[in-house]
């Protein structure tokens, strides 16, 4: 994300509440805008460069992992893989911005257009952008995104007991717009009052003139109802940006009336659609994003509480792994697993150990699935004396991978919030899980210290946890206390705490269901539950 350097904010903003329908955009207005968004996952070409046998290149569609086929191996490639695609680039194309845009690629992703390099990825969750526009000629171009899991001391996790199988295992989109647009992930709905009366919405959204001139345009948001498509707000704010300048626009709209609160209960959906509108009102760039409208509270004696009211958060750690697939699982296979949660009985997900994909928070959503998003600050079980590959120390053992592996965590955890904030479901973040696995516990306490600094700065609307921080003082970073395994035991009395995880003792899995202990009440998790807990006092809002 690059830094947003000014923001214009508006004394007078032209905005309006809308009750009835959506004018229809016009057959020619489409044809007239530059904004396109498509996906392109099918018909990739892929191959393995450090497997002898399996060098050349093969017919693959994305997501796509190194693995394919995964069924629950002790073992996995390590190394690099290439997917190259053919893109025709139309003479319409010619002068708008091409960006690629890449869900994740585990870990290290190269973008080469044509040969020369367009861009580099390092983290392998979040999603990345690569402009692709310098290199682009029109009629035939190569595009090829060569990707490297190889375990690298200096990039996060370090550690964890995980398959970390490479490959472009997410969606990828072409988009094309204006060169002024509207960067990647910029664009923050916020949520500054909510009761059942009345909901105000501020949007910030982040612009960006790649021209050689002033441009002069407006920033339009549209709110409808996510079933039904109705609109229910409209504002928009004017803003002039010089050549190669930034700005974030601020647009407050109106009070909506008897907004329909999201709850685990009763999980009610809006979708905000931005637009940068040019002369002639043609559409420059184009954005969604979801919001809900909700309250939420963290307390020590009465947990979590949603729109006023408490809400008892039952289950469990998931993980992104399909038989078969590996990491590689389809936008449908995604909501089915929320899907199967919910009949499950439970209410609430933890990302385990990374962050998810964008179909499962949008399932997360629209199924009133409470989540605890994860950053990558991974620790193993055990103290490792030395640094070798994914079984090793959490945090680095030599001094000159410490800066790099801590600005790996920092930029990673800054990818995630952005692209994810403005999702309701999302209830608590999470920098971490048993980072005190370490000889460095001091370094590493410190890292978490900066790791959840940074989240607040980002979104300042949720709680902040270092998760399975049981030992070594985590538990008392951040707004809550986060314990797996024999931290279900820990006391903190006067502070929100929760049991993030706990079930089978076993490292050999898939294995017998073997709990460590069983139900503690309401006030700690049993039988699979995951639920804030006990203490007095020390009421914290959010």
């Amino acid at each position: 994300m690059r830094k947003m350097i000014a923001c214009m904010l508006g004394a007078a903003a032209l905005c309006f509440s809308m009750a009835g329908a959506e004018t229809p955009v016009s057959a020619a207005e489409k044809a007239s805008s530059p904004c396109r968004r498509m996906a392109w996952n099918r018909g990739w070409e892929f191959r393995l460069e450090d497997e002898p046998g399996k060098s050349g290149w093969q017919t693959a569609h994305l997501p796509h992992t190194f693995s394919l086929p995964y069924f629950m191996s002790d073992s996995f490639y390590t190394g690099r893989g290439s997917y190259r695609k053919k893109l025709v680039v139309p003479e319409e194309w010619l002068g708008q911005k091409v960006f690629l845009d890449c869900g994740a690629a585990f870990q290290v992703a190269e973008v080469t257009v044509n040969g020369k390099a367009a861009g580099w990825h390092e983290g392998g969750y979040t999603a990345f952008r690569t402009d692709l526009t310098p290199f682009l000629k029109r009629g035939e171009n190569w595009v090829e995104v060569r990707v490297d899991n190889r375990w690298n001391p200096r990039i996060a996790p370090r550690a964890g007991e995980h398959t970390f199988s490479g490959g472009l295992y997410r969606n990828v989109h072409l988009h094309v717009c204006s060169p002024v647009h509207l960067p990647a992930h910029g664009i923050w709905v916020q949520t500054p009052e909510v009761t059942p009366s009345r909901g105000k919405v501020r949007i910030l959204a982040a612009v960006k003139n790649d021209s050689e001139r002033i441009k002069r345009v407006t920033v339009r948001h549209t709110v409808r109802e996510d079933k039904g498509g109705r609109v229910v707000l409209r504002g928009e704010e004017p803003v002039e940006l010089g050549a190669g300048k930034e700005a974030c626009v601020q647009t407050d709209l109106p009070p909506l009336a008897a907004p329909r609160l999201w709850s685990p209960a009763v999980p009610n959906m809006y979708r905000v659609t931005t637009e940068l509108v040019g002369e002639g009102g043609k559409v420059l760039d184009r954005a969604e994003n979801p919001l809900g409208f909700r309250t939420l509270e963290l307390t020590a004696d009465r947990g979590m509480l949603i729109n006023g009211k408490p809400v008892y958060l039952q289950g469990a750690n998931v993980h992104q792994d399909h038989a078969g697939w590996g990491d590689a699982v389809t936008d449908a296979g995604a909501r089915r697993d929320v899907l199967l949660m919910k009949d499950a009985g439970f209410n609430f997900i933890r990302g385990s150990h990374y962050p998810h994909s964008q179909a499962f928070l949008d399932a997360c959503d629209r199924e009133g699935m409470c989540m605890l998003n994860e950053g990558i600050f991974w620790g193993m079980g055990g103290f490792k004396e030395h640094d070798r590959y994914w079984n090793c120390d959490a945090y680095p053992t030599e001094e000159k991978d410490r800066a790099a592996f801590e600005e790996s965590c920092m930029r990673q955890v800054r990818e995630m919030v952005l692209q994810f904030r403005n999702h309701p479901s999302i209830v608590i973040w999470s920098i971490s899980n048993e980072p005190f696995f370490t000889r460095h516990a001091p370094e590493a306490r410190a890292l978490c210290g900066k790791l959840i600094a940074l989240v607040k700065e980002l979104d300042p609307t949720r709680p902040v946890c270092a998760g399975g921080g049981q030992r070594g003082d985590f538990d008392k970073l951040g707004d809550m206390a986060a314990f797996n395994g024999d931290g279900s035991h820990v006391k903190t009395p006067g502070r929100p705490s929760m049991v993030t995880e706990y079930g089978s003792v076993s490292c050999r899995r898939p294995g017998a269901y073997a709990p460590g202990w069983g139900g503690h009440g309401r006030g700690q998790a049993g039988g699979g539950a995951l639920c804030l807990a006990r203490g007095g006092g020390g009421l914290v809002r959010f």
